[in-house]
């Protein structure tokens, strides 16, 4: 996510969860979307490269001072959960209680905003490096994770996450005991696999042996289709269309009238962090 300084940006938000977005500057500077969305803390994953926009007027920033090259950490040595995935947590955690919402915001929205959702998302429901990366790919096609960044994310998840979820987003997992929120989130990835997803062979099958399952049992028998959209509704004006969804999900754009970058904070690169 290299700067690109003067030019203009179509904003960038996806919603990965319900109250957490993830998308670009763009995003972070638009008052309307803000609003719109009760967003009243964002995650400046890009603290070293641009300011926190509306500090002072209401919303709270986690300032992350990571840069977008190879030998950048983004966590600090531990034997535990390093301090910035606990207070990332704290943050958007505390958010989400409140019933507001929180924006994680990097320079184009396809790096290292992702590198936080997934840090976010191993911690919280000790998901494993694949099935974080593979749920927010879903949802974020655009997502382009860093080599450099992916291995810490995958180091840091041996740590702490469960052997046991691994098949989470497998149609044949068993959710018996699972948490209702995280039923939400399997379900979500599974509804938002496109038609030919081999995935969704998989939960024909499923679908298919349960009902089959249930005719044996002498209960009534309910057919179940699968439907294939090949057209998508006439699209309206900008300005109704700004927040509805789009084929790949919750991904939200428009012309964004500002510059991209604004002025630089000086303040040490790495694994450093601010709380405003």
């Amino acid at each position: 996510e290299p700067p690109r300084h003067g030019l203009m940006q179509a904003l960038l938000a996806v919603r990965i969860l319900d109250g957490v977005f993830i998308g670009n500057l763009a995003a972070s500077r638009d008052a309307a979307f803000l609003g719109m969305n009760k967003v009243t803390r964002v995650v400046n994953c890009c603290g070293l490269e641009v300011g926190n926009t509306f500090q002072g007027f209401g919303v709270r920033y986690l300032q992350l001072n990571w840069r977008d090259a190879p030998g950048v950490a983004v966590l600090e040595p531990s034997g535990g959960e390093p301090r910035t995935v606990k207070l990332l947590k704290e943050f958007i955690d505390t958010s989400r209680a409140n019933g507001e919402c929180v924006l994680i915001h990097s320079m184009l929205g396809v790096n290292r905003c992702c590198v936080a959702a997934a840090l976010y998302l191993i911690s919280k429901y000790k998901w494993p490096y694949e099935t974080a990366l593979q749920y927010l790919h879903c949802i974020h096609g655009e997502m382009n994770v860093k080599p450099y960044f992916s291995r810490q994310i995958r180091a840091f998840s041996k740590k702490v996450a469960s052997v046991m979820l691994s098949g989470i987003l497998q149609p044949s997992f068993d959710v018996t005991g699972l948490e209702p929120e995280q039923i939400v989130l399997r379900n979500t990835f599974l509804n938002s696999l496109q038609y030919n997803h081999p995935k969704n062979s998989e939960v024909r099958r499923s679908c298919e042996a349960y009902e089959a399952a249930k005719a044996a049992k002498g209960g009534v028998k309910k057919k179940i289709t699968f439907a294939k959209f090949l057209e998508q509704p006439a699209p309206q004006t900008q300005s109704e269309t700004m927040f509805s969804l789009t084929p790949q999900g919750s991904i939200l754009r428009h012309q964004e009238s500002s510059s991209l970058v604004g002025e630089p904070i000086p303040q040490h690169e790495g694994n450093g962090f601010s709380v405003f």
